[in-house]
């Protein structure tokens, strides 16, 4: 009959010692260590949250081999979401970004509240803020800049780009870069 209580690492289980029909007892602690699995999420080789130095933050890195997340030296960063290979991949001190794609600012460094979404978006954005670059490859063409909505398959991903609040939206939109600040450009340039 069931006992009733929660079951403790201490309680003993039999087992069937190799399928030949000897009994033997095992603890619970040893059945939890071979059925393995992670009790928080933390606990999972490819996932870093709440760890020294990225505080109410958390980073999931895909073909991570098992291996723990790979980001810069973290001095301070703070609520942070990334999901993805190569996300965050040289991080310090960044704040409030959210990353989801492959390579979705992987150059980031010390950016702060940057929504970057897709594969290789905002990839060579370091240390510019307030950016949102939906799209794949969407405002790989920046790096330092602020302010920025970058929206399509390829918006603004070459060229050069020292221009603040600008606007881009469409499939391979202004991919020659811009130098002034507030520039709007809707559709394939």
């Amino acid at each position: 009959t069931d006992i009733g209580a929660a079951i403790v690492d201490a309680d003993l289980f039999i087992v069937d010692d190799g399928a030949g029909g000897t009994n033997r007892k095992v603890t619970a602690s040893r059945i939890k260590t071979y059925a393995g699995g992670a009790s928080a999420i933390n606990d999972l080789s490819d996932v870093a949250m709440d760890i020294s130095n990225f505080a109410d933050s958390i980073l999931i890195q895909t073909n991570s081999d098992g291996s723990a997340p790979t980001t810069g030296t973290l001095s301070s960063a703070s609520n942070n979401v990334g999901i993805g290979k190569d996300v965050f991949k040289t991080l310090t001190s960044g704040a409030e970004n959210t990353c989801i794609g492959t390579a979705a600012g992987q150059d980031l460094t010390t950016g702060t509240a940057n929504v970057i979404i897709g594969i290789s978006a905002g990839e060579n954005i370091t240390t510019g803020d307030y950016n949102i670059m939906i799209g794949r490859g969407a405002g790989d063409g920046f790096d330092a800049e602020s302010g920025n909505t970058i929206v399509g398959y390829g918006a603004a991903t070459s060229g050069s780009w020292t221009a603040a609040n600008t606007v881009v939206i469409g499939h391979a939109a202004m991919d020659a870069g811009a130098t002034q600040d507030g520039t709007v450009a809707i559709g394939k340039s």
